[in-house]
């Protein structure tokens, strides 16, 4: 069953979470990089960073590989309790086929690079 009105206020909606997204991504990113950078340099003591960084690595390294082997066990058991129809998957082909055009118009207005929007002058914002 294809609703017109509601296709078009998802795909509002879908564009607009998609700008919100965007945007909150170029300001916490640098956010984030500023404060790691700030909290390095205002060390003090340079041996306790690298102690600091060198115990990091393999305890990053680590959950990594427990979060791959984790999903190799637990993935393969949850995709096979997984049953689609076929006309269900069709009707969920046509409707993303449908959305995902009109989606993108709004989205593409704000960029994700706004510095290098600026540089090339892009008619892209830079919000």
């Amino acid at each position: 069953m294809h609703i017109p009105v509601l296709a078009t206020v998802v795909t509002g909606f879908e564009a607009v979470g998609t700008l919100w997204i965007n945007a909150v991504r170029m300001t916490v990113v640098p956010l984030v990089v500023a404060l790691v950078i700030t909290g390095v340099v205002s060390t003090a003591d340079t041996r306790r960073v690298g102690r600091l960084g060198a115990l990091a690595v393999p305890v990053f390294l680590a959950f990594l590989l427990a979060g791959a082997v984790f999903t190799l066990l637990v993935a393969p058991l949850s995709l096979d309790r997984l049953v689609i129809s076929p006309d269900v998957a069709a009707s969920l082909r046509s409707g993303a086929a449908a959305t995902a055009g009109a989606a993108g118009e709004g989205a593409g207005r704000i960029s994700r690079h706004p510095c290098r929007a600026q540089r090339r002058g892009s008619h892209r914002r830079a919000l």
